[in-house]
Parts: structure tokens; sequence; C-alpha cells
């Protein structure tokens, strides 16, 4: 030892298996123990007599270190090794460890001495005072000495070790099943929705194939009726184009003729002219003539008749009446006029009988002029010729309209996918905050509250929704508050009585209410008195908080003087204030409470969690509406692209139509032309007949009144013939008419006897006139065959036109039919091809029309039946089925590391039932065996419970020669010493050591016990070496060598002496 405690420098020599150590009290002898336990590294300065590290170190040294020399012999005694052990420490606390020389640590030098057996201990380590703990020891304690030399601490750690893994296990089992149980109670709610959701979808989809279906079929016929009414339409525009243009040549050959005619009738009236036979003669030729071309335009006006009577329908009342009327007075006036006209020929003559028929024949050839132009006037109007260029610009127009409501398309369909993005995004927060809801178990009775509030403005609501705050106050104001956060503020009494009565009704649970009418505010009451609540870093805790002014007095009566502090200043006024702190510890009038709560503000929580929920469902059926109205209006606009697509191709058909009508247009322009300029010429000579008229009267001196009056009638003839024209034109267009034609038509027929017998009459005048005049016969009959052959002509060309004419109105009929029909094919056609747009995806079904509507209205019916579904359900009950299926998996893990845990504590159990027993029983052995060596009687070991030992004291039970049985606590002072002695030796016997350390084990040991125990140490030392610190002589005197130990002024010094007899130690301590 270098500058250990008293000693500051010594060697010792420990060279015999039972030395002891003497010396007076305070000479330092017990030092050596502590030296021998500082070297082999014990810890505890209370165990080597110390209270601080300088304890340790000689007064006169800065450190302090011990070295000891271990011997290592095999069992013959032949020295194996020697070991070199050091341990020094200085002032401030710092340590070294030396094991051979080598540096090393404590936990290697007590390893290392590990392997040779050699421990240092409570088990062979006597300290002062251990003995006499001992005799103190209650059963229970003794029986513990047992379970620390067994070992039993290493295996209680590890059944400590067990059994808190197994309290983690089983709370990972409770809260796994408490997952288990919220989210199988969700999935078999959603797996109802599942199941709606999916048959809803099968039946929608079907519904959705077979109506596709349909509709494709439906496109299909109406697309080829569509095409077939276009290609019959045009076809039909071509013919009345042809029609048209085979009427124009007819007329312009009319035309013709009707030219070559007036040069006939011009030379005949040179040759009338010559003389008064020969004008005579031309006169009856040129009425016989006149009577022949007014006799076929009677039969070309016939054939007109009768080809508009067959088109016409119906005729009308009024225009028969007004037709016959204004042929009674064409008859009359006629007669008149030709009876004049006989009274004038007997004043004029025959000049003026020539002169007026020919006047007639120029207005008759006016009037047919007239009528030419009036016609192709309308013709050219209704062909519609110059209507080309407006028709490529509407068609310029519908394509520009088709882009546009493609661009408008494009845009919605961009809204329509971030909609239909949108949806799912709500739906997962909506789940999301439902399953909030599930785990924050909102009460019944709150959402009875929640739904009277609806109704009855006097329910405000709970203290927690009334409330504001920041976030760093919530465990503040939940721990404050407590349950008092779900009281109900309602206005008043009644209110709150009224809501109670329905919630007995429901049987939902209690509830308490503040109604503000009937409370007093309690702002600055106090728990005690002459409260001030300025402390220092303090605040009311009611003045953290935000709320409506009208809930004061509410806030006042939960919140009163509460302060909110810091934790010193909660200590330091403890049972002054009420007062909470931030971390939500609350200090009341002799009360403390902290921890953690699931807390009232969870269902404030939960509240918002419902209105979130609200929330989010309105904003999904917004989602929708907008969505079905983006649906609706993309509808629309397809609808829209494609009436404009199939009008686009009428006007092309159109529009082919017309530009083959130009060269038509043109053509009725020429002949339009030719007749004005006919028309003005024929103007001309009759105002020359006229004027010579008039000179004819002034010759013959005629009555002024028949002149005015032969006038008169003229003009009155003219007037009605065109009346006659203009009805007979209204009936071409209106079969109401028809009567009136017919009526015409008699007419008409009377007059054409009338002219023809008026013909043969001239014609008969004329042969009669001809045999005067038969130098000029050949020439007059040639110019009258020509005459005849033209209006035969004329009147064959007349028939055609009128053929014509009536195929026309045919034409005009079968197109009017075939628009309306092809404008209905098409408006289906575009309904259906928009409604089938809308289908993206579709799987053709087979089966007849009837067929698939009974399919239509069958899913229609399942799908009204299954109302309103989630179609997100089936992909969220797979997700959470999934969830389900883990946890579950997770349970049967944890059940199988429960069971792991359980069977490792049972198997602890047993092991350290096995090891106490038989250390039991291995310490009993020793300790009959030791009680044999020193006492007659006989001693054993007993548990007070056998069967569950560490529930058990150890006895030590003493069974005399006579029979008698006496327990430990029966025994003197002395006895108990040495029974603890020999308890203590036979726990040591059964896990022997090396050596051992007995620092005055025997100071209550009398002479006689003493003497017993010094030769149960001679037997010992046999087989372990003893280190003995004692006063007792006779220890000593049985030591095979003795240290003496005294104090001088410079420390502890040591004297070392091999005593053979007690007397002589003896005489060697008295004189110390």
């Amino acid at each position: 030892m270098r500058g250990f405690k008293s000693f500051k420098k010594v060697d010792i020599h420990f060279n015999c298996n039972y030395m002891a150590i003497a010396g007076p009290n305070g000479s330092g002898k017990s030092n050596i123990a502590d030296a021998l336990r500082f070297v082999f590294g014990e810890m505890s300065l209370r165990s080597i007599r110390a209270r601080k590290i300088r304890d340790l170190i000689n007064i006169n040294s800065s450190k302090a270190s011990v070295t000891v020399y271990l011997s290592v012999e095999d069992s013959e005694g032949k020295l194996i090794e020697t070991i070199e052990i050091r341990r020094a420490i200085r002032e401030d606390g710092k340590m070294l460890y030396r094991y051979n020389g080598d540096r090393t640590t404590r936990s290697q030098v007590r390893d290392l001495l590990a392997k040779h057996g050699f421990t240092l201990g409570a088990h062979n380590v006597i300290a002062q005072g251990k003995v006499q703990r001992l005799i103190d020891m209650n059963a229970r304690e003794r029986r513990e000495l047992i379970e620390e030399v067994a070992g039993i601490a290493e295996y209680e750690k590890k059944k400590e070790e067990a059994m808190g893994e197994l309290a983690k296990v089983e709370q990972k089992i409770s809260e796994a099943n408490v997952l288990l149980g919220e989210r199988e109670g969700y999935l078999k709610e959603l797996e109802k929705e599942k199941i709606a959701a999916e048959r809803y979808l099968e039946f929608s989809k079907r519904m959705k194939d077979a109506r596709a279906t349909l509709l494709k079929r439906e496109v299909t016929v109406l697309e080829t009726n569509f095409e077939k009414n276009c290609t019959e339409l045009a076809k039909l525009q071509q013919a009345d184009g042809e029609a048209k243009k085979e009427i124009a040549d007819i007329e312009e050959i009319i035309k013709g003729l009707e030219a070559e005619k007036t040069k006939l009738v011009d030379k005949l009236n040179a040759w009338s002219l010559r003389d008064k036979d020969a004008r005579q003669l031309g006169e009856m030729r040129s009425r016989a003539e006149t009577c022949g071309v007014l006799l076929a335009e009677k039969e070309k006006e016939l054939t007109e008749l009768d080809a508009r009577i067959k088109s016409l329908t119906g005729a009308g009342t009024e225009l028969d009446v007004q037709a016959a009327q204004a042929g009674a007075d064409y008859s009359s006036t006629r007669a008149k006029f030709e009876q004049l006209k006989l009274t004038m020929r007997g004043a004029s003559g025959e000049a003026a009988k020539l002169l007026i028929d020919r006047k007639i024949a120029l207005e008759v050839d006016k009037g047919r002029h007239e009528e030419i132009i009036s016609r192709g006037g309308e013709a050219l109007e209704g062909s519609g010729a110059g209507g080309h260029e407006g028709k490529r610009k509407e068609f310029e127009g519908m394509k520009r309209d088709i882009i546009d409501v493609d661009k408008q398309l494009d845009d919605m369909f961009r809204q329509e996918r971030e909609y239909a993005k949108q949806i799912p995004e709500i739906e997962k927060k909506m789940l999301s905050i439902r399953e909030k809801l599930a785990n924050a178990s909102y009460p019944e009775v709150f959402k009875v509250i929640d739904e009277l509030k609806q109704s009855n403005n006097g329910i405000y609501g709970r203290i927690a929704e009334l409330i504001e705050f920041e976030g760093n106050y919530l465990n503040a104001i939940d721990a404050a508050l407590g349950n008092r956060l779900n009281y109900i503020v309602v206005d008043d009494v009644d209110t709150a009585q009224e809501t109670i009565g329905t919630i007995k009704k429901r049987c939902t649970g209690r509830v308490t209410f503040i109604p503000l009418s009937d409370i007093s505010s309690r702002a600055g009451a106090s728990g005690g008195s002459g409260l001030n609540p300025e402390l220092k870093g303090s605040r009311k805790l009611i003045d953290l908080i935000s709320f409506e002014k009208k809930y004061q007095k509410a806030m006042e009566l939960v919140f009163g003087d509460t302060l909110l502090v810091d934790a010193a200043t909660a200590k330091q006024n403890f049972g002054k204030h009420r007062m909470v702190t931030l971390q939500g510890e609350l200090y009341e009038r002799g009360f403390i409470t902290g921890g953690t709560t699931r807390g009232a503000m969870k269902f404030a929580d939960a509240g918002k969690l419902a209105e979130e929920e609200k929330q989010l469902q309105k904003e999904r059926t917004d989602a929708y509406a907008a969505l079905e109205h983006i649906r609706m209006e993309m509808g629309r606009l397809r609808k829209a692209k494609i009436t404009a697509e199939v009008r686009m191709k009428s006007m092309e058909i159109e529009i082919d139509s017309i530009m083959g009508k130009a060269d038509e247009a043109a053509a009725l322009r020429k002949r339009i032309s030719e007749s004005t300029a006919h028309l003005a010429k024929i103007t001309s000579e009759l105002e020359e007949c006229n004027g010579s008229i008039g000179k004819l009267d002034e010759q013959k001196k005629l009555d002024e009144g028949i002149v005015a009056q032969f006038n008169e009638l003229g003009t009155r003839v003219k007037v009605l013939e065109n009346d006659l024209a203009h009805l007979n034109e209204a009936l071409k267009f209106n079969r109401a008419e028809q009567n009136s034609m017919k009526n015409a038509r008699a007419k008409a027929l009377e007059a054409m006897k009338k002219l023809e017998k008026d013909k043969e009459t001239w014609l008969s005048e004329a042969a009669q006139l001809e045999e005067k005049l038969s130098e000029t016969r050949k020439d007059m009959d040639k110019l009258f065959q020509q005459n005849k052959e033209l209006e035969a002509t004329l009147t064959l060309h007349g028939v055609k036109l009128g053929k014509f004419r009536y195929e026309r109105e045919l034409l005009s009929k079968k197109q009017t039919e075939l628009s309306i029909a092809r404008a209905s094919c098409e408006t289906r056609l575009v309904d259906m091809k928009t409604e089938l747009q809308g289908i993206t995806e579709f799987e053709e079904i087979e089966g007849s029309k009837e067929e698939l509507s009974a399919i239509l209205k069958q899913c229609e019916t399942e799908m009204n039946a299954l109302g309103q579904v989630n179609p997100k359900a089936p992909q969220l009950y797979d997700e959470k089925a999934k969830s389900v299926v883990e946890i579950r998996e997770k349970i049967d893990k944890l059940a199988s590391e429960k069971s792991a845990v359980l069977a490792m504590i049972q198997e602890i159990d047993e092991k350290k039932y096995d090891i106490f027993m038989n250390a039991f029983m291995a310490i009993n052995d020793k300790f009959q065996e030791l009680c044999t060596r020193i006492f007659s009687d006989k001693c054993h070991l007993m548990l007070d419970k056998p069967m569950r030992p560490f529930e058990s004291g150890l006895q030590i039970k003493v069974v005399q020669p006579d029979g008698k049985e006496r327990m430990v606590e029966m025994f003197s002072g002395g006895e108990k010493a040495l029974m603890a002695l020999l308890l203590i030796f036979s726990i040591q016997l059964v896990k022997p050591s090396p050596f051992y350390i007995i620092d005055e084990g025997d100071a209550a040991l009398d002479k006689e016990n003493s003497k017993r125990f010094a030769e149960l140490l001679v037997q010992l030392a046999e087989r372990s070496q003893f280190v003995v610190i004692t006063h007792n002589d006779t220890l000593i005197a049985k030591a095979m060598a003795a240290i003496g130990v005294s104090k001088t002024s410079l420390g502890s010094k040591i004297v070392s002496l091999e005593l053979t007899t007690a007397q002589t130690l003896t005489t060697v301590t008295r004189k110390q």
C-alpha cells in the first residue's frame, strides 16, 4: 500500500491460510481489509468506510495505490501463475488499473479474475457489523441471502425484462384490437357501399352498352336514310333544272315562230292594201288567221288549265264567283264590242275593219309578251341562281362556327378533367375525416344537441365550441376546465329544461347547461381571502381566450380566477390560488393534478370535424353539379356541331345545284330582253293603229259618242282579258281556285268553238273572194299555208310547255316532301350522334331492339332502387380490407410474441425455482454439517412456505438431544451471532472462494463460542485462505500467523509474526 488511508507505505505478506490482524481500536487494521476491497474494484465509498475520495488518500500524499500479488496453484499445490493487480487514485478522482503491468479497466480485471474462480463480494467478505445485521434480519430477508448466493437476481432481472416486454406486447395487442375493431366497423359499413356501388356500376355499364348499341344502330339507319334523301333531293333538283331548261327552250322556239308569223302577217297586210279586193281578201285571211292564233292561244290556255287543275286539290268559292262574274262581263262586253264593231264597220268600211282587227292582234301579242316578261321574272326570282355567293358565305361561316365550338369543347374538357380530379380528392378528405370522427367517439348526447341547435336559436353550443385561443394554451385550458368544456350554453332555463326533456326521451346521456339569463358573474371571486391575482409572471386564463361578449358571464363562471403560471410560481404559491401550467398541471387547494388524458377538447375537435365533413359534402355536391352542367353543355355543343356539319353537307348539294342553274338563268334573261324589245315595237304599232282609226273616224264623220263607246268597250275588253288571265295565273298556285279554272275552261271551249266557227266563215268568204283574185291565189295560199303550219307548230309547242310546267309542279311537291323528311332525319341524326359521342367506350350487345329496350328498363329500375351510391367505395374497401388483414397479421404476430414471452417467463420461473431450491438444499446441508462440528444439537434451515419459496421466510430450527425444538429467535446473543456466522459460512462454502476476509465478525461471541468459531476456522483454512481482523485472543491464538497494527504520528505501522501459541500472541498484543 502506498499512501492509502492511514498507511503511507507498507508491504504485507499473506503467506499462510489463516492470518489474524490485531491491534487497538483506531490503529488502522480495518484499513487493510478496505485496501483489499479497493484493489479488487470496490466502487462504493461507503463500503470501504469513506465519505469522499480524499478519505482514501493518506494525509501526506496526493494519490493512493494498492498492489496485490495472487498465486495461482494447481490441485497439487504447484504454482502455475502469479498475478499482479494494481489500482491507483488521485485527489481529482481519476483512477488507474493495471493487470500484470498493463493498463486495463475494472471490468476487465474482474473478468480476468473470474476465470480463476476469484471474486470479491458479499459472500467472501464479512465486514464490520455484517453479523449483527444478519442477526437483526427477519426471515424473509434471510431468504433473500440465499437468493443472492443462488444468483436469483439475474433471473429476476431477466423476468422483469420479459414482463416489461410482455406489457409492451399486450399494450400493442390491445391497441391493435381497438384499431381492428374500429377498422372492421368502418369496413362493414363500407362493404355495404361497395356492394351497392358494384351493382350500380354493373347496371350502369350494361345500361350504357344497351343504350349505345341502340344508338349506333339508329345512327346507321338514319345516316343511310339521310344520304338517300340528299341524293334523291339532288336528283329532283337536277330534274327540275332540266325541266326549266326545256321550258326556256320551248319558249325560245315559240318566240322565233311568233316572229316568223309576224312577218307573214306583215306580208298579208301589205297585199291587203293593194286594192279593195286584195285588202278585203287580206282582211278575211287575217281574220281567219287571227281566229287561228286565238284558237291556238285558247288551246294553249286550255292545256295549261288542265295541267293546273290536276296539280290543284281544291278551289276557293270567292275565286269561283269572281271568275264567273269576270266571264259574264267579258261575254257581255265582247258582244257589245262586236255589235259596235259591226256598226262601225258599216260606217267606216273595210279599211276601218282591217285596222281594228290589226289593233286586236297587236294587243293580243302585247299581252303574250308581257306574260313572258312577268313569268320570266318570277322564274329568275324563284331559281335562286344568283344566291350561290350568299350560300357560299354562309357555308364558310359555319366552318368558323365549328372551329369555335371545338375550342369551347376543349376548354370544357379541361374543366371536366379538373373537376374529375378534384372530386376524388374531396372524397379522400371526407374518408380521412370519417376515420377521425370514428376515433373521436363523439358522444350521442352532443349529436342530439347539435341537431336541436339547428331548429332552436336559444341553444348556443358547448363551451369548447364558443371559445378560441392559441394552440399552446390547449393543455392548460383542457386541464383547468376539464368536463366543463362540455357545458352547454343556452339563453334561459326554459330552453335548458326543454332540451333535457328531449335528451331523456332519446336516452342519450347527461349534460350540464348554463342559462345566461339566470346566472350572475363570478368575476373577481376567489377561493381564498385577500386574493392578489397579480402574481409575478402570471395571467388570468380567461384573458387568454376570445369569445363573443354575450357569453361573458358563462365564461367567468367556468374559468373563475384560474391563473396561468409556470411550475416554479405554482410551487411557491401552492394552496393560495387555483393555478395551471402550460403543460397541463393543475394546482388547487390541497390537490395537484397532472399526467395525460384524452381531454374534453377532443369532442370539440369532433364537432369541428363534423362541420368540415358537411362543408366537404357541399363542395362535392357543387363539384358534381358543375361537372354535370359542363357535360350537358358539352352535349349541347356536340349537338350544335353535328347540326352544322349536316347542314354544311346539305348546303354543298344546294350550292352544286345552284351553280347548275346559272346557265339557265342567263338564257332566260336573254329571252326576257328580246320580249321587252318586241313589246316596245308592238306598243309603237298600236299607237299608229289608234292614230289611223282616229283619222278614219274623222273622215267618215262618225258619231263621236259611238267612237268613245267603241274605245271604252275596247279598253274594257282588254281589262277583262287581263283580269281573266290573272285569275288563271292565281289558280296555278292555289288549288282552291279549281272551280273558277273549270268555268274559265268552259268559257275557253266556248270561245274556241266560236273562233272555229268564225274562222270557217272567214275562210269560206275568203274562198269566194279568192276566185276573184286568182292571180294572187298561189302566193296567198303559200302564205296562209306557212301561217297554218306555224300555228300548228305553236300549238304543239304550247302543249309541250304545259306538260313541262305540270311536271315541275310535281317535282316541286316531291322536293318539299323530301326536304321535310331530310330535315326530320337530320334533327334525329344530330341528337343521336351527340348522345352517342358522349358514350366513350362500350361493348355492343347482341339482341333485338325490344330485348335491348327491356334491358334498359330493367337497369334503370335497379339503379333507381339502389339510389345514390359512392363510386369510390370498391377501391376504398380494398384498401381498408388490406389494412385490416395487415392488422390481423400484426395481432397474430404479437400473439406469437406474447406466447414466446410467457413461455420464457415460465422457463425463467422454473429455472429460478430449481436454482433456488438447489442452493437452499446445498446451504442447508453445509449448515447442518457445520452445526454438527460445533454443537451437539441438530440444526437445519426451513422455509415457511415450501411450495412457494419466494413468498417464504427462512427459519433456523434447532433440535436438542431431548427432542425439544427451538427457533433461532430463542437463542442468546452469542448463540445468535454464532448461528449467523455458521449461516454465512454455509452460504460461502456452497460457493467457495480462494480467500475470505472477516472484519471483527466475532465481536458478539463469548469465550466458549469464540473457541468453537476458531476451531471451525482452522478446519476451513485447509481449503481456503482466511484473513481475520479481531480483538479475540482465542481467534488470534488459533491463527497460523498474525499481523499487528499500531498507530504512530506518521500513520499506521504493522508487525508480522508467526505464532505457535496463543500466549505469545497475547503478550505481543499487550505490549503494543
